[in-house]
């Protein structure tokens, strides 16, 4: 994955005088130090060619526990995995924002 993918959203809001900034982690060997007003993700569901839905359900909840009280996760992942328990029980409001070709966009609120 590049790196400076996440550097054209600073781009976008620039002109708008939003401040922002961008951190890239993963949840599975890195510890998450903050709390953050919005996490954007689509959590990994396999190691290799295994399917391990534990996996995007560790993703979801550390996101969870760096969420401010109203903060929010903007979550894609694959229709056929079953995150809406997990989030659910983590978030106060889950909203499915679209489903489609294979995919279900979720934004859940703290």
């Amino acid at each position: 994955m590049r790196r400076w993918k996440p550097r054209a959203a600073i781009w976008n809001v620039w002109g708008a005088s939003i401040p922002i900034s961008f951190n890239w982690f993963d949840v599975t060997s890195e510890k998450i130090a903050g709390i953050y007003d919005t996490v954007i993700m689509n959590p990994p569901f396999h190691e290799g060619r295994v399917t391990d839905v534990s996996l995007g359900q560790s993703f979801i909840a550390a996101a969870a526990s760096r969420l401010k009280p109203g903060g929010r996760l903007l979550m894609v992942a694959n229709r056929q995995l079953p995150y809406e328990l997990t989030l659910k029980g983590l978030f106060k409001t889950v909203t499915l924002l679209e489903e489609a070709e294979g995919f279900k966009i979720f934004d859940a609120k703290k």
